[in-house]
This record gives C-alpha cells, structure tokens and sequence, in this order.
C-alpha cells in the first residue's frame, strides 16, 4: 500500500485529530483507568529492574508471632519497650523509632508509662509515633499525641500516616507536615534527624527530597528496595524478632551504628498494606523503605508525569506517529510502532534505574490511538477476500489460528511436532443417555460441549474433534506455544473448575451432573491437514493421541479426574501441582510410564492436600523398595488426612495382596492395566 501523499488534505487533518488525541490523553490521564495502568508499568519497570540493596544503616526489629507466643498477648507491658530501648542504647544503636501508637495509658500497669518515657529520655535517640486525623478537605488535623510522660525532652515524635492508593498500593507518602509554626516529621524523618541529633528543618535543607508541594502532606514518591515472592526474605532489610533482641539472643554489635525501626508484623495486628510487587507489606517496611530513600536520596522525581513535561511528550508522540504514517508504508509503520513501544519502555527503564519516573501509559496509549487513527484512514476499504476466509474458517478454529491462517496458509502444511494431547470422556455415559430422549440428550451434550470446548480455545488448545461423547484436542499446532503442555493443564483444570456452574445449569433443566475424566500426554505427533482428496481434516495422528486416551481411561482406576504422563509433568511441573501416582504400562505400550494426578495450579493446594501429598511419595517409595508394611501405613495416614483418596486405598489393597503374596523377585514396580 503506498504511502499517503504528503500534500493531501486528509493528512492535515490528520494531524489536527493527533493533537486534539493528544490533548485528550492529557486531560484523562488522571482518571483511574490510566492511573492504574501507569501503575501497572511501573510496577512491571521494579521488577525488571529488581532488588536494590538498601542503605546499610537501616533495621527493622518486628513485633511477630514468636514474639507474642513467647510474651503473650499483645499490646505488652510498656516496661518491654523501655528494657529493648535499653537493649538497642547498649548495642550503639544510633536511634529506635517506633511505630507504635502509644496514646492510651497503659491500663495494666500504669507505671509503665514513665518507666517507658525514662527510658527514652535517658537514651536520647528515640522517636515515637503519631497520627493525625484529616479534614473533608484533606488537611491534617487533631494529632494523636503518646501519653504525656512519654513527651519528654530529646524525645522525638513522627507521624505514620499512610495512605493507599485506590488500587491498594502505597506510592506515595506523607514526609511532613506543618501545625502551625511547627513541623511535624514522618517517623522516617524522626529517626534519621534523632540518629544525626539534628532537627528535622536541618536534614531538609540539606537534602531537598522531591516532595509534592501541593500537598497538605508534602508526600514523596517511594523508590521501594523491592522483593521477589520466590525468594527466601521477603525483604532486603535485615529484619530481628522483638522477643530475641529482648533476650538476648542477638549479638550486640548488630545494632551498632544502626537506625531501628520498630514494629509490628504479626498477623493479628493488622499492620498489613500493599506496594508495588508485594500483594502484603507491613507498615514498618514502608517506613523503612522511606527512611531507606532518605539516607541514599534516592526518591523518585516524578515531575515528568504531569504538567508541561507530560503534555510535551504527548505532543511529540502524537506528531511523531503522524509523521510515520505519512511518510512509510503500513509494513514499516507497523514495525516501528513496536520499535516506538520497546525502545521508550528502555528509555523509561534507564530513567527508572536513575530514580527518574517517566510516564508510559499515556503517551503510548496517545501515540497508538492516533497511530491507529492513520491507520483506519488508510484501510477504510476492508479486504474481502480476508474477511471470506475468515468467516469460512472461524466455525472450526480458534480465533488466533484463523489469524494465522490468514497471514500464511502454508502453517496447515503437514509436518511431526511435539504436542501436548488433551482427551476428555464422558463417565458413564451409556447409562446417562438411556435416560434422555435422542432430541434432549443432543441438546445436553451441546451444552456441555459448548463450554468445554470454548475453554480448549481459550487457552489456545486447537479442538480436533467430537467422538461421541470425548472430545480431542491438542496444544503447539499448528500455532507454536512454548508453553504448550502448560497452557493444556490450565484447559483441563478450568474445565473440572467450571463443572459447578455447568451443574447448576443442569439442574435448572431436569438434568442429572455430568462427571468427565482427562487423559493428557505430550510427544511428537504427526500433523497437518490429513484425508483424501475430497474429504480431509486438519488433525494429529501418532502414539501420543492412543495414550492420552489410555490415560483418559485410567482415572477409573484411580478414581482420579486428570491424569498426566511424565512427559507433560516435567514440561509442565513449574506451573502445575501433581502428584505421581503409578508406574504402569496402558495397554498396547510395552514400554511403562510413569503417571501422574494433576490438581491444581502452582501454589494452589491446601495445606492438608500437601501434607498428605508428601506422606503419599514417601509411601510410594517404600511400595517400590517392597517395604509393604511400612507403605501400608503411610498409605493409611494419607487414607486418615484425605477419607476420600481413592489411589491411598487402592495401594493398601495392593499392599495387603504383596504381604499375603509377594511379587516376584524381578518385580520391577510396574502396574500392568489391561483394560482401557
């Protein structure tokens, strides 16, 4: 398609709607939508970049479940606050914040107040927590203050108000506020100005952070240290129980030269917040990360996502794509629209990187909208030969493979592949259908058929075919999918998920439930369009399809609803839960497999289901080593945890048959089936 003529009117007008497009983006970009999506990338930029480790002078001493099992109840006698300040002095560290409200007396035993406030005048580098309250306008209000005999000279006080965004996270957080003539510190600020005995004022003015000004709360934008779920620490900050360090049982030296942050992680004390990258995060390593950000300076600038700087970038995207689809061909306009999206999220990545936070969404959503506007410009006469093909084929395909289709037809050529084989059955189906009428029992199988396949096609599995009541299907053809075997688990556990509902529409109609059963294997297969001359289908054929069906079969045996082989166990265990169940060989296979019960996806199972599963791998090594009495047992304590697991009475029943007759001496562990 050629280029669009420079001098076309159309084109200037063009240009106009890019700005206006432009300009529209910058009045939405406030509203949540956009919010949340800016959010979304930068969340994605902290996990790209990673963990940072923070500042070497911040700890955190955490108020959690071994504390309070070992001191009781809390809140605590203040006198445990008073000993850990003596404690944390002692050890050299150079200030204790806590973030703990102490703005009651405490009603047990009130002595404990002064003893507290001793404590801390006489160590003289602690700070304790407040929380102001908010007028309708957001102003800062009505502090609650800690008891009076804890307002003592050099006794500082920080503020540990926070406030989430809508989506949950906190962002951004209050550094100070103003009553009156006074400057109250957040307790992050408190810490570092009692750790550097100087007053709040002084540290601003010698490190400027970026707050924003039209704010009652002078709030800053957080630059977290970050955290990856499957790491071993949920946080880069060294973190000590409350209990050890009150015990003892923390080398001194450990707090020296240290700003502490005291406070409460425990569950029961609903502390618990969100960031970034971290669905729960505690109040006190919110804190940490501000005081963190305040000792590297480190604090993101944020003055690029709003204002002028925003809506000049807006601007010179929405000139830029003009520019591109008026000088460029559809091919190379499209490639550079994705050059565009890649190379600024780099750029917005290395600003990341340097505590810079530039805006992404609105700009490449502005610059898509009018790249797209250029674009229905340009193709406002539809393709009919495309939209022919599609609409033969879409009836059998999923939408993604029609696209594919569409694009090169030579992808249905013939050719061997590893797949991923998906084989469903129906239980019990030949009593079901003497049930019905032929006319209703259709009607009720394309109810069931429908949601089941539209969940295959969800998931990119290519649906083959009905064979009665089964139906096949198949992942990675003839569109490739890395995650082919995978992508097939999540299928079949969605399909066993959906069944509820699907019971409920059955009932509505006077129909019995249905129960399926799910044979999934992967191996090479051969693919492509298959038949004679007049009549084909585009299917797979090989050893692979004949054992994800035997393996379909072999759930009555273990009255098991998915059952998958090693092959798709080991593609797919970092996604998946599974249990092994058995090393047999199916009919017509000389060669056994080992199979395996898939049940739900990756950090799905409930505590109970894990114990047992563990107990059943242990039992089923001892099976196998011929230690069947001690495998009886443990196959009765998985019986006891889970009454209803059919594979845990199935081996004690074999086991029970090996002790009155052992196996032969070359029994190598095999279970033959002979039925499908």
């Amino acid at each position: 398609m050629p280029p669009l003529p420079k001098k076309n009117r159309g084109v200037a007008g063009l240009l106009f709607i890019n700005i206006l497009g432009a300009l529209g983006v910058y009045v939405l970009h406030t509203t949540p939508i956009f919010a949340n999506l800016e959010n979304a990338f930068v969340d994605l930029r902290y996990w790209v970049r990673g963990v940072v480790l923070p500042d070497p002078r911040v700890s955190i001493v955490t108020i959690d479940e071994k504390s309070i099992r070992e001191l009781g109840l809390f809140p605590w006698p203040r006198k445990h606050h008073a000993q850990l300040i003596h404690v944390l002095t002692k050890a050299g560290a150079r200030s204790v914040a806590f973030d703990l409200l102490f703005t009651d007396r405490d009603p047990d035993h009130p002595q404990d107040d002064a003893v507290l406030g001793d404590a801390a005048e006489r160590s003289g580098r602690i700070a304790f927590a407040i929380l102001f309250n908010r007028t309708p306008e957001g102003r800062p209000t009505d502090p609650l203050l800690p008891v009076p005999e804890l307002q003592r000279n050099h006794v500082g006080v920080g503020m540990v108000n926070i406030f989430p965004e809508k989506d949950g996270a906190t962002r951004h957080l209050p550094l100070w506020v103003r009553q009156g003539d006074t400057l109250i510190p957040s307790l992050s600020l408190a810490a570092w100005a009692a750790a550097e005995r100087k007053l709040p004022e002084e540290l601003l003015l010698q490190s400027t952070p970026p707050v924003d000004s039209g704010s009652f709360w002078n709030e800053v934008y957080l630059n977290y240290t970050y955290w990856r779920e499957d790491e071993s620490t949920r946080s880069p900050f060294p973190t000590t129980s409350y209990v050890d360090v009150l015990k003892g049982r923390v080398d001194p030296h450990f707090f020296s030269g240290k700003i502490v942050l005291v406070g409460a992680t425990a569950a029961g004390l609903f502390d618990a917040k969100s960031a970034p990258g971290a669905p729960v995060i505690y109040g006190i390593e919110i804190h940490a990360n501000a005081l963190n950000n305040l000792l590297k300076r480190n604090f993101f600038q944020t003055q690029a996502t709003s204002g002028p700087w925003l809506m000049l970038i807006l601007v010179l995207f929405a000139v830029g794509s003009w520019l591109l689809m008026s000088h460029s061909s559809t091919f190379v306009g499209g490639a550079t629209v994705g050059m565009v999206l890649v190379g600024y999220y780099y750029l917005c990545q290395l600003a990341f990187n340097r505590n810079i936070l530039l805006p992404y969404a609105a700009p490449i959503l502005g610059f898509l909208a009018t790249y797209f506007n250029a674009l229905v410009y340009r193709l406002f006469i539809a393709d009919r030969e495309r939209e022919k093909i599609r609409n033969t084929w879409s009836r059998y395909m999923s939408p993604k493979l029609v696209d594919l289709l569409i694009q090169d037809q030579g992808v249905l050529a013939a050719g061997n592949r590893e797949v991923t084989v998906f084989f469903s059955d129906l239980a019990k189906f030949t009593t079901l259908s003497e049930q019905f009428q032929p006319s209703e029992l259709v009607t009720l199988l394309n109810v069931y058929f429908t949601q089941m396949t539209d969940i295959l096609i969800k998931h990119d599995i290519t649906f083959d075919k009905y064979i009665g009541d089964c139906i096949m299907g198949y992942g990675n053809a003839p569109l490739e999918q890395p995650d082919h075997a995978l992508q097939t688990c999540r299928a079949a556990l969605e399909q066993v998920a959906a069944l509820p509902s699907l019971h409920k529409q059955f009932a509505s109609r006077g129909w019995p439930p249905l129960e399926f059963r799910i044979g999934l294997h992967t191996g090479t297969v051969l693919y492509g369009e298959l038949g004679s001359h007049t009549r084909s289908n585009y299917t797979v054929m090989g050893d692979t399809v004949n054992v994800a069906s035997r393996l379909e079969g072999a759930n009555k045996l273990f009255g098991t609803k998915i059952l998958i082989s090693e092959s798709t166990y080991q593609a797919a265990h970092h996604g998946i839960e599974a249990r092994e169940l058995d090393f047999m060989r199916v009919e017509g296979k000389k060669k056994p497999l080992r199979v395996y019960e898939l049940v739900a996806l990756k950090g799905n199972l409930i505590p109970l289901q894990r114990e047992a599963f563990a107990i059943f791998s242990d039992a089923l090594r001892l099976y196998r080593d011929r230690r069947f009495q001690e495998s009886r047992t443990e196959f009765l304590r998985v019986r006891d945890l889970l009454p209803e697991d059919i594979p845990a009475r199935l081996y004690v029943k074999r086991c029970d048959q090996f002790l009155h007759t052992p196996p032969p001496t070359d029994w190598d562990g095999v279970f033959v089936m002979t039925s499908k």
